[in-house]
């Protein structure tokens, strides 16, 4: 489809809210900004709309049968809106998306019951359900539309410190516990994490993370980091206001951390990880375990 076509498909009337989707990959305080950003009148954010696994089984066939409506679904907002999206992390609408043995789904091994029995019934019922061959062509349309209109506003969100982050990952797949709404932060579960699976989980984001920064690199794109996000929550979300277009808002959340102390006390194994991970890409984000809190809950 020529390029005029991308646009017309999804520019609608004049007065359409400005499209914007936040790019971004799990634990890295994409729940905190959207519910930031839902908070402001003239925002609105549809969620998740491509982790296919957690809608209800009718939006799962909605996405699965006709991924490219759905995605038009993921521009909805009510009237009056300014500025509307949804959350795409950079898996979504790929293999990932019917491959068990793919990440983040091959964490179900040895996850919370609740979650392995999840993720299998959800997986049996896409083997059952759909032509994978066609559907992963299907899914492809989906990137390939976004990455075609650039009139599409990326808010690209990364976590700096991709330990802290799978940490918390691993931590929400072995208690189902992804957010936290009341109460105070306790101590979170100590964890034992593996080098392997690490350093794979590392590298598949660092490689995510330059592929989704290339193909999107004709579109206007505002990076902000989860370790800005929390140490200056209102400077983050005025920079984002500003970016979609809308006058500043308050910083005010919902959420409320669900673990607030240092990285190396929630992973029983750091020191044979720091010893491992020395003289690599990645050794920094030991020296930041020491100094900066966990806050697991704001995702």
């Amino acid at each position: 489809m020529p390029r005029r076509g991308i646009r017309a498909f999804f520019a609608g009337a004049r007065s359409a809210p400005r499209r914007f989707v936040l790019l971004t990959s799990e634990r890295s305080g994409s729940t905190l900004l959207v519910d930031l950003l839902n908070r402001h009148p003239r925002i609105h954010v549809n969620g998740e709309i491509f982790n296919v696994n957690s809608l209800a089984r009718e939006q799962q066939v909605a996405a699965l049968k006709d991924p490219l409506r759905h995605l038009e679904g993921g521009f909805g907002a009510p009237e009056g809106t300014r500025a509307a999206g949804f959350k795409l992390f950079y898996h979504h609408a790929t293999r990932s998306t019917f491959d068990p043995s793919l990440f983040p789904d091959k964490l179900a091994a040895g996850a919370h019951e609740a979650m392995q029995r999840k993720i299998r019934e959800y997986h049996a019922w896409v083997l059952a359900s759909f032509d994978l061959v066609e559907l992963e062509a299907k899914l492809a349309e989906v990137w390939r539309r976004l990455i075609e209109d650039e009139s599409i506003r990326i808010v690209h969100l990364v976590r700096r410190n991709r330990l802290a982050a799978f940490a918390s990952l691993k931590r929400a797949w072995l208690t189902n516990e992804w957010e936290r709404t009341s109460g105070e932060a306790g101590r979170p579960l100590p964890i034992t994490l593996d080098f392997e699976e690490c350093r794979e989980v590392f590298t598949q984001l660092d490689r995510w993370e330059r592929e989704r920064h290339r193909e999107f690199s004709g579109h206007d794109v505002l990076e902000i980091t989860y370790e800005e996000l929390v140490a200056d929550a209102a400077s983050t979300l005025h920079a984002v206001h500003d970016f979609l277009g809308v006058e500043r808002g308050d910083a005010v959340t919902r959420l409320r951390r669900q673990g607030a102390r240092e990285l190396s006390e929630g992973i029983l194994n750091w020191h044979e990880l720091e010893a491992r991970f020395a003289g690599t890409p990645w050794a920094a984000f030991f020296d930041e375990g020491q100094k900066n809190p966990i806050r697991n809950g704001r995702t």
